[in-house]
């Protein structure tokens, strides 16, 4: 699946957010989806941003430019849990841990990011990943 950014970078939820925030992602970018999650009410979309690292953004920012998923995602249900339903890569949408630990950018968690979501690469160098 593949989004590309097309909001205003004015955030939804000012709250969350310091006044003149700007979202880490090229205007009219092509972004490739590695997971999708429903938290709470809102539709959420795992990107590698142009900071070089996999973050969740509402799927509102977004258009959709193509609408097929891989054939390697799995879905979850989780209704007691934030994150109440997610699609993706194996260990996403089976390990809570790994969502937490991918939000912490432990080394395990890169590791199966890099194996499992189908991201081009890791620069060690620069510490971020790259998806060409």
């Amino acid at each position: 699946m593949k989004v590309v950014f097309a909001a205003d970078p004015t955030p939804e939820e000012p709250d969350k957010f310091p006044p003149g925030y700007q979202y880490p992602l090229a205007q009219r970018g092509v972004y490739s989806v590695r997971s999708m999650a429903l938290m709470g009410r809102l539709l959420t979309v795992l990107v590698v941003d142009e900071q070089g690292w996999p973050k969740w953004y509402p799927i509102q920012l977004f258009e959709i430019a193509d609408p097929r998923l891989p054939e390697s995602w799995l879905f979850t249900r989780r209704p007691e849990n934030v994150l109440t339903a997610v699609w993706g890569y194996p260990s996403m949408a089976t390990d809570l841990q790994h969502i937490v630990e991918l939000r912490r950018r432990s080394e395990s968690a890169l590791r199966t990011f890099l194996a499992e979501s189908g991201v081009a690469g890791y620069d060690e160098a620069a510490g971020r990943f790259h998806d060409f």
